[in-house]
């Protein structure tokens, strides 16, 4: 067939998630857990907390967390530059083998402030460049072999001027879409535990580009580690892949 090729039916040795929850669910822990070196793009000091569990831990850190108290416009722009080659580095970079960003959230807001000068009041056509550029951002893993993680806040729901009481995803409203993996942690009982009233640790599959018949598996404590997550989601890789 002209102007065709033929396509590899081998599976990609690498994983693109998309992660979400409140505050200390075990998000950036989960991301810490992926095989290394990692690329840490950080927009939140969560992750000095984290550190000193993963003492051997092979990673380099690009830090974004001064500037965003005073966000406008003119410091969103020279973020989003800084971000830009500093997120093509990691992803052309041989030895580079995941990539994290930390929040994904925050990358929205600023992508948007640097382009739109605002985030509240936009009308739905001013969108279109910064929803192009996301995406941009969000498939650039597709050609390389790097492991890559969005992490993710949450928000009240709000419908017809009414909170729902339900959580969602805070962010690129079609970020979920573009991964290949997305991921809701929760710290929640489960039946035993819920007599001695302990909290753990969950991770849900909301969705999954290997299977429909895996959305709604719950991962649980010691479970929530990048290599087992990996290689249930992905069999037929490699073990080698995920250490």
């Amino acid at each position: 067939m002209r102007g065709f090729k033929k396509p590899s039916f081998v599976r990609k040795a690498r994983l693109i998630a998309m992660v979400y929850g409140t505050t200390k669910t075990g998000k950036t822990r989960f991301a810490l857990t992926a095989p290394g070196p990692i690329a840490f793009i950080n927009f939140d000091r969560s992750l000095e907390d984290l550190l000193p569990d993963f003492p051997k831990l092979d990673i380099g850190i690009a830090d974004y967390t001064e500037g965003l108290g005073k966000l406008d416009q003119d410091v969103a722009t020279e973020i989003m530059a800084r971000f830009t080659k500093d997120y093509a580095d990691a992803l052309a970079d041989p030895k580079v083998r995941t990539v994290v960003i930390d929040k994904h959230t925050t990358l929205w807001e600023v992508l948007r402030w640097a382009r739109l000068g605002k985030v509240t009041q936009v009308r739905p056509h001013h969108y279109t460049q910064v929803n192009q550029e996301m995406r941009s951002i969000m498939i650039a893993p597709q050609a390389t072999k790097k492991n890559v993680i969005f992490i993710e806040d949450v928000k009240e729901e709000w419908k017809n001027e009414k909170s729902t009481g339900l959580m969602i995803r805070d962010g690129y409203k079609h970020g979920a879409s573009l991964a290949q993996l997305e991921l809701e942690f929760k710290r929640d009982y489960t039946v035993i535990d819920a007599a001695e009233g302990e909290l753990g640790f969950r991770a849900e599959v909301k969705s999954a580009s290997t299977g429909a018949d895996q959305v709604g598996f719950v991962f649980e404590d010691d479970q929530i580690d990048f290599r087992t997550i990996a290689e249930t989601l992905l069999p037929g890789v490699p073990e080698k892949a995920w250490k």
